[in-house]
C-alpha cells in the first residue's frame, strides 16, 4: 500500500555563499538528479547564483518543473540546511512566493548521511540528501516536519542587539580578568591601565544603550507587549531575558511543549549509558548557548530574590543529616553543588515562563 504523502515534490536546495544548488525528489521515489532548465535540455544539475536574480530564476524554474508533471505549487516542499546565515534570503524570497519551506538543522542532515553510508560530499549530494530528507520527516509519524514562517521585523531588531549585548559582556569579563592579572605584575603600565578601563568604559555605555533600546522594542510592539510584561514579572527577568527568549520561541509559537523548550535551552538532563556501564545524567551542550548562559545569570538572581526558589535551590544544595543511609552502606546524599542547582532553578524559571504566558498571567509568588 503505497503512503499518501501531504507533498508531491522535494526540492533540497545545498546553499551556499555564492550559489544555490537544487535537487528534486518526487514523491514516488524516483530521484530527479536535475531541473529542466529554460532551453529544454536536462542538465545533471541546476546551479543559481545567490542573488535577487538567481532566486527569481530559481523560483521559476521550479513552478516550471512541477507544471510539467502537473503538480500544484501547494504540493511542493522546499528543504533547506541553516548554515549561518546564508541560507535566510532565498529562503525568505520563496516563503514570500508562497513556497512551503522547512529547515533543517545541520546535524539532521549529517546523521542521516551517515546512517545511508555516504561517504562522498558535495553541493549535488547535500542537495540530495536535504531532499530525501525532507521526505523522511514527512513520513514520519512524529511530527518532525515544522515549515518555516518568515519572523517579524522585530525579531532581527531584537536578535542582534542581544547578540551584540552578549558579545560585549563577554568581551568586557575577558577585559577585566587582564587587568586583575596585569595588576599583579612587578611593572605596571599606567598607560596600559588607563587605556583598559577607558576601554571598559565605553563598552559599558554601548550596553546601557542596547538595554534602552531593547526595552523600548519590547515595548513598542503591540504583538509582543503583553508577553514582555508577563516575562519581565518574573525574578531574573529583565529586557535582555526576556527579548532572547521571546526571539528563540517567536513570541511562543515555535515550541508545543515546554519540555521542547528546556531542551532547546540545553537545560535538560540525558543520560549516556549501555550496558553495566552507567553514567551521570549531565544536561545537552545542543540548544540556543545565549538563552542558557543568560538562563543561568537570571537563576542566580531569581534563587536570592524569590523565596520559593531561594528555599528550593537550598533544598537541593543542602546534605542530608540521615545517619541511617551511612549505616545501610547507602551513598549519603551530600548536595548537589552550587552549578547544578542554578541549573535546575533556570529549567525551573522556564517553565514558570511558559506557564505564565499561556495562562496570560503575571508571575505571583503564592501561587
Amino acid at each position: 500500500m503505497q503512503a499518501i504523502l501531504p507533498y508531491r515534490l522535494f526540492v533540497g536546495i545545498d546553499v551556499g555563499s555564492q550559489e544555490l544548488v537544487t535537487c528534486i525528489n518526487d514523491a514516488n521515489l524516483r530521484i530527479q538528479e536535475a531541473l529542466i532548465s529554460s532551453d529544454g535540455m536536462l542538465q545533471k544539475v541546476e546551479r543559481f547564483p545567490q542573488t535577487k536574480k538567481g532566486y527569481l530564476t530559481l523560483a521559476r524554474t521550479i513552478r516550471r518543473y512541477a507544471k510539467q508533471q502537473e503538480i500544484a505549487q501547494d504540493d511542493i516542499l522546499i528543504i533547506v540546511e541553516a548554515t549561518g546565515n546564508y541560507w535566510l534570503p532565498p529562503s525568505s524570497y520563496l516563503y514570500r512566493q508562497g513556497f512551503d519551506i522547512t529547515v533543517i538543522n545541520p546535524s539532521s542532515a549529517r546523521h542521516y548521511a551517515k546512517m545511508n553510508l555516504q561517504q562522498s560530499k558535495s553541493d549535488p549530494i547535500d542537495a540530495r540528501t536535504l531532499s530525501e530528507l525532507g521526505m523522511v520527516l514527512v513520513l514520519s509519524d512524529s511530527n518532525a516536519l515544522r515549515l518555516w514562517h518568515e519572523p517579524p521585523s522585530i525579531y532581527d531588531e531584537l536578535q542582534q542587539r542581544v547578540k551584540l549585548f552578549s558579545e560585549i559582556s563577554k568581551v568586557m569579563t575577558q577585559t577585566l580578568n587582564r587587568h586583575h592579572a596585569r595588576s599583579w605584575r612587578n611593572v605596571k603600565v599606567d598607560e596600559v591601565q588607563a587605556r583598559q578601563k577607558a576601554m571598559l568604559d565605553v563598552l559599558s555605555q554601548h550596553k546601557q544603550q542596547l538595554q534602552k533600546e531593547i526595552r523600548s522594542l519590547l515595548f513598542s510592539n503591540s504583538e509582543w507587549r503583553r508577553n514582555a510584561e508577563i516575562l519581565m514579572s518574573i525574578p531574573g527577568f529583565g529586557a535582555i531575558v526576556t527579548s532572547q527568549m521571546l526571539t528563540i520561541t517567536q513570541n511562543f509559537t515555535l515550541f508545543d511543549t515546554v519540555h521542547q523548550l528546556q531542551s532547546y535551552c540545553g537545560l535538560v538532563p540525558r543520560e549516556y549509558s549501555s550496558g553495566k556501564m552507567q553514567k551521570h545524567k549531565r544536561i545537552g551542550r545542543a540548544g540556543n548557548q545565549t538563552m542558557r548562559s543568560l538562563l543561568f545569570l537570571a537563576a542566580q538572581t531569581a534563587s536570592y530574590r524569590d523565596p520559593r526558589l531561594r528555599a528550593y535551590k537550598q533544598r537541593l544544595t543542602q546534605e542530608d543529616p540521615d545517619e541511617k543511609r551511612k549505616e545501610k552502606a547507602i551513598r549519603p546524599n551530600r548536595g548537589k553543588p552550587s552549578t547544578v542547582a542554578h541549573i535546575a532553578v533556570a529549567r525551573k524559571l522556564v517553565g514558570i515562563a511558559w506557564a505564565c504566558i499561556h495562562n496570560n498571567t503575571l508571575y505571583n509568588p503564592d501561587h
